[in-house]
């Protein structure tokens, strides 16, 4: 079962690259925004980790009855 609380990880790391991509669309973003989107890019893949091990760790719940 998956954990609401645990799936708003996904969710922001998701917004937060879209934020930084749309930074570095504009025509002085890439110079202009470039640690802000690194930064970004950062706290999106630290967010997904978590989500990724909350998986992970719903994958091996034996039974598989959930």
């Amino acid at each position: 079962m998956i954990d609401p609380n645990k799936l708003q990880y996904m969710t922001m790391a998701a917004r937060l690259r879209g934020y930084a991509e749309g930074l570095t669309e504009r025509p002085d973003g890439a110079a202009r925004y470039g640690t802000l989107s690194h930064t970004l890019n950062k706290a999106a893949d630290m967010l997904q980790a978590v989500w990724d091990e909350h998986t992970r760790h719903e994958d091996e719940k034996p039974g598989g009855t959930d």
